[in-house]
């Protein structure tokens, strides 16, 4: 069970990762630095601004690397 303590701590540690953090914002398709849009709606934390800018090109990586992946599970046969 959570104490107010323990959301007041985690509130704490967010507000201060959001100070110094860049995010790539899926609503505005712009970085944004600090505590900008909600969480839903953007990727990040990223250390810099270059690496947020690049966020959708990770995304974009990340997802064919997992759909190749994928595909190679399903050549196995399934063990019943």
């Amino acid at each position: 069970m959570e104490t107010a303590v323990g959301r007041a701590e985690s509130r704490r540690r967010v507000a201060a990762a959001d100070a110094i953090s860049w995010w790539w914002c899926l609503e505005h398709s712009a970085v944004e630095e600090g505590a900008g849009c909600s969480s839903l709606v953007r990727l990040g934390p990223y250390d810099t601004s270059a690496k947020a800018a690049c966020a959708l090109i990770r995304v974009r990586a990340r997802s064919r690397e997992q759909e190749v992946r994928d595909a190679a599970d399903e050549a196995y046969p399934r063990r019943t």
